[in-house]
C-alpha cells in the first residue's frame, strides 16, 4: 500500500513538470489546499549577470531562486522549470524553458538557492517570465509554487553581431587586397630582373724574363731540369773526345 502510494505522488510530479501550466494560466498556481502546504514557504530571486530583467537573445541567462523554510514541514525541491507568456495575455505561450529535476531538502528554518538556466531565442520583445518550484514535503504532500514572475525584456545580442560585422569586415579586406595584388602583378609588376652570369677567375700571368725564342723553363719541375742539364752536358763531353 506504502509503495502505490509513493507511487501516485511520484507519477502526479511528473505530470507537473511535464506541464508547467497545468495548475493554470490567469496566475493563479496554487489551490487552496496548496496554499495551506506553502505556509511559511517564501521566494526570492537574483538575476547575477542580467540586471534589470534585460535578457540578450541567443545567451544563456541564469536566475537564482532563494527558497525559505518557515513552515512547520520539511520540504524537498523536486523540480524547477519556466515559461515565457505573452505581457498582454499570458495564457498565450511564447516558450516553454527546459525543466530541471533535483533533490534538494529545504528543512525548517532553512534557506536553499537554486539556479535555473535557459536560453530565449525569439524576437526583441517585453515577455512575461514565470518560474515554477515543484517541492514535495515531509507529509508526502506535493505542490508547486511560483519562484519567480515577471517582465523581461529580450534585446539583441550585441556581442553575436560585433564579432559577426569584424568577421564580415576581415572577409572583404582580404578578398580586395588580394584582387589589388592580382591587377598589380598583372599590369605593373615590371620586368624581371636577370640574374648576374657569374665569372670564372682567371689565373694571373707571373712576368718572366723568357726571351723570345726560347722555351719557358719555370712551369717544369725542378728535377726534370737538372736531368735535361745533366743529359746536355754527357753528351757536349762525348763530342770533345779526340777520335783514334
Amino acid at each position: 500500500m506504502a509503495s502505490l502510494r509513493r507511487f501516485l505522488l511520484w507519477l502526479g510530479l511528473a505530470l507537473l513538470v511535464i506541464s508547467p501550466l497545468c495548475v493554470g494560466v490567469s496566475g493563479s498556481i496554487v489551490d487552496e489546499e496548496d496554499s495551506e502546504a506553502l505556509a511559511g514557504i517564501s521566494f526570492t530571486h537574483e538575476f547575477p549577470k542580467h540586471r534589470f530583467g534585460t535578457i540578450p537573445t541567443g545567451e544563456e541567462v541564469e536566475i537564482l531562486i532563494t527558497v525559505s523554510n518557515n513552515g512547520e514541514l520539511n520540504q524537498t525541491i523536486s523540480a524547477i522549470s519556466g515559461v515565457l507568456t505573452y505581457p498582454q495575455n499570458s495564457s498565450l505561450i511564447a516558450r516553454n524553458l527546459t525543466a530541471y529535476r533535483y533533490r534538494t531538502d529545504v528543512d525548517i528554518s532553512e534557506e536553499v538557492t537554486v539556479p535555473f538556466r535557459f536560453i530565449v531565442e525569439v524576437e526583441p520583445m517585453e515577455l512575461n517570465l514565470i518560474v515554477f518550484v515543484d517541492m514535495i514535503n515531509s507529509a508526502g504532500n506535493i505542490h508547486r509554487a511560483i519562484g519567480y514572475k515577471g517582465i523581461v525584456t529580450v534585446v539583441e545580442n550585441d556581442s553575436l553581431f560585433d564579432l559577426q560585422s569584424i568577421s564580415i569586415y576581415l572577409i572583404g579586406v582580404g578578398f580586395f587586397v588580394a584582387v589589388g595584388y592580382f591587377v598589380y602583378e598583372s599590369f605593373f609588376g615590371g620586368k624581371k630582373t636577370s640574374r648576374a652570369k657569374r665569372v670564372k677567375p682567371v689565373a694571373v700571368v707571373k712576368e718572366t724574363d723568357v726571351k723570345p725564342g726560347e722555351p719557358d723553363m719555370e712551369w717544369i719541375p725542378e728535377h726534370l731540369v737538372q736531368q735535361a742539364t745533366a743529359a746536355k752536358r754527357q753528351s757536349l763531353r762525348i763530342k770533345k773526345r779526340p777520335t783514334k
